[in-house]
């Protein structure tokens, strides 16, 4: 009979886990903090899609997994019969050391038969009990930096960031959750509140939920969260959408959410979901004309000025979408909203909108063959059409490839979509082609990507014509060395800020990464990380250099567990940041830029006092030592974090 893996040390990052993040960020580019995803993998870490009944569409939800790799664990399943443990993957020749390594935090090996997957995103489990699950989490964040600004009269509220959630969960009945966060600088204790409440008893309906949530839907055109489209490193599965339905909101991004009530039920392959969401968004407004000329993201209210873009447009939106699965051949889906704002948007926006109103339509569709999966959507609005299409091929049982088109025409209304291109700003407004290629060898796996894409008309601050190209390499020995490089190389034609009558000018960035871990036991890893940049500005003939260098030590035990990491850091400029991932307090991550010359470090501490209450800590110092173009500077943050399961 198949048996249950053991249960692992508390904390204990996974090898995977920098890999993701480090792939996240280097194509967002951005200082970022974000929830959603990291509670996603968290949950997906204590909810491990199981090997000995997930389909293909639940194997390809796993991080790293791209269509080959999950062919090959099914038909050695078929052959072999069900899997005794998760360690048994390393049987299943087509998936290398490391790829295993990446995906055992998120599967496990059970005994039961699963209930079919819904549309909610919740899933029930058959080991149901009557008393329901309460999880508390309470986190305080303090940051040197905002001490002084608040010291110095900047910001108007205390210097903290907090953050509470209260979650209620009865396995296959409901779920229900209540979040109050401020951040640091804001006066309000509850500055942001979010509350969502699932039901899963009411028949006929899979799920009838009500509060805030998000749609996945199709391949991301028309509707999607706001960070759903993740480069894992994989040069192959990196475009592949896997949508979950509708999504229970647990983050704190207080933009890109939608605030009512959805349903969804299925019967005989064939699901619909409904929707409807009133919520307000915050926005910069043309002083002249009142309009928006674009949504303020950052969530910030920490000064009269900032708390004066708090929602200043709402939003009705409601629509349904459809889709029929036959056996796990094809898969289609036709989706409709209709979306009003209570502003029009200024027709020269970046944006390239105009109007209140908009109608969204599309259809979606994935097609699995037995060695080509081929998937897709097109979506209108108004004169607007966008599509993209992707094309994954296992050539051989070492090789597979990937190219995928897309078109995003300017003024298509992408207002909760998440649209994978290779420009940058908030709109993609883009046609280009994407290769991939994956070579699987003794030495390991080899990757390799090229992005070109062109805008059909110039705009302010936007990217008119670009590349991108890609190589990486991965193995792993049986000692549990594991070993990853990639270098990715950009180019970009944007409209010049400081004189956009002057035309565009040519970016280019140059980044190297390099990772060595090795795990001496199952509970103790060393990891080294080093990485080189290079900036380039055509129009001043800028050519700025940048490294970091760091090395992370890492234990777990079944009580506790410790990490503490130092880097070393050298720029140029701002221009030639670097960006580093740091796991930060359960159920949160952090991306730093460093610049400038310093070092930082920081200690990551996480306990169990008694069964079901568990505590963690972060702190972390910078330090930048002066230079000619920029000051001395110091500071350091606390993070403290109590979570309590009943």
């Amino acid at each position: 009979m198949p048996q249950k893996d053991s249960v692992r040390s508390i904390g204990l990052i996974p090898s995977g886990y920098d890999r993701f993040w480090n792939n996240l960020i280097e194509e967002n580019m951005t200082e970022v903090n974000e929830s959603e995803i990291s509670d996603d993998l968290e949950n997906l870490s204590l909810h491990p899609v199981d090997i000995n009944s997930a389909t293909l569409e639940d194997f390809l939800r796993v991080p790293f997994l791209n269509y080959q790799d999950a062919k090959a664990i099914l038909e050695y399943r078929k052959t072999s019969g069900k899997f005794f443990s998760t360690n048994e993957l390393r049987q299943v020749k087509a998936l290398s050391n490391v790829l295993i390594c990446n995906i055992l935090p998120y599967v496990t090996a059970k005994t039961y038969e699963m209930i079919p997957a819904s549309a909610f995103t919740l899933r029930a489990e058959p080991d149901v009990s009557p008393i329901p699950e309460v999880d508390l989490r309470l986190r305080m964040l303090s940051n040197s930096l905002y001490n002084k600004d608040v010291t110095a009269g900047t910001y108007s509220g205390t210097p903290f960031k907090l953050y509470n959630r209260l979650k209620v969960n009865s396995k296959d009945r409901y779920q229900l959750a209540f979040i109050l966060e401020k951040d640091a600088g804001e006066t309000p204790l509850s500055d942001f509140s979010s509350f969502h409440l699932l039901l899963n008893f009411l028949k006929p309906f899979e799920g009838v939920l009500i509060g805030d949530y998000t749609l996945e839907f199709g391949q991301g055109l028309a509707l999607w969260s706001p960070y759903g489209y993740l480069r894992d490193g994989d040069a192959v599965s990196s475009l592949q959408r896997q949508n979950k339905g509708i999504k229970p909101y647990l983050s704190t991004d207080e933009n890109s959410f939608l605030r009512g009530g959805a349903l969804s039920f299925s019967l005989k392959g064939l699901r619909l979901s409904a929707f409807y969401s009133n919520n307000a968004r915050d926005a910069n407004l043309d002083t002249a004309s009142g309009k928006v000329t674009s949504f303020y993201t950052s969530g910030y209210h920490r000064n009269l000025r900032e708390s004066m873009k708090k929602d200043k447009v709402k939003e009705v939106l409601f629509g349904a979408y459809a889709d029929y699965q036959l056996n796990e051949i094809l898969k289609a889906g036709i989706l409709y909203y209709h979306s009003e704002f209570s502003r029009s948007f200024l027709e020269s926006s970046p944006s390239g909108l105009s109007g209140s109103r908009f109608d969204i339509f599309s259809l979606s569709y994935k097609l699995f063959l037995e060695k080509v999966m081929i998937s897709g959507e097109a979506a209108n609005a108004g004169r607007k059409t966008a599509f993209n299409s992707s094309m994954e091929l296992i050539i051989t049982k070492e090789i597979n490839a990937l190219i995928s088109f897309r078109h995003y025409p300017r003024g298509f209304p992408s207002l909760h979509s998440s649209l994978s291109g290779g420009s940058s700003g908030g709109f993609r407004q883009e046609a280009g082609i994407y290769c991939g290629m994956n070579f699987k060898t003794p030495l390991g796996t080899f990757g390799i990507f090229y992005d070109q894409f062109k805008k059909e008309k110039q705009s302010y601050s936007l990217p008119a014509n670009g590349n991108k190209f890609g190589m990486s390499f991965s193995f792993s020995t049986a000692k549990n060395l594991k070993m990853n490089f990639r270098y990715r190389n950009g180019d970009e034609e944007i409209c010049d800020l400081r004189d956009p009558f002057a035309g565009t000018v040519t970016r280019q960035s140059r980044t190297f990464r390099a990772d060595l871990r090795m795990d001496f036991t199952s509970s103790l890893f060393i990891k080294l990380h080093g990485s080189l940049n290079r900036y380039m500005d055509t129009k001043e003939d800028k050519k700025e250099k940048g490294f970091l260098l760091y090395e992370e030590t890492a234990v777990s035990r079944s009580m506790f567990s410790l990490s503490a990491r130092i880097s070393y850091f050298r720029t140029e400029s701002y221009y030639s940041r670097i960006f580093q991932v740091e796991y930060d307090t359960p159920g949160s991550l952090a991306n730093s830029f460093l610049y400038g010359q310093g070092v930082r470090w920081f200690i990551n501490l996480r306990g169990r006092i008694f069964q079901g209450v568990s505590v963690s800590m972060k702190y972390s110092e910078t330090y930048r030592s002066e230079s000619l173009q920029m000051p001395e500077e110091e500071n350091n943050s606390l993070s403290l974090q109590l979570d309590v399961k009943l």
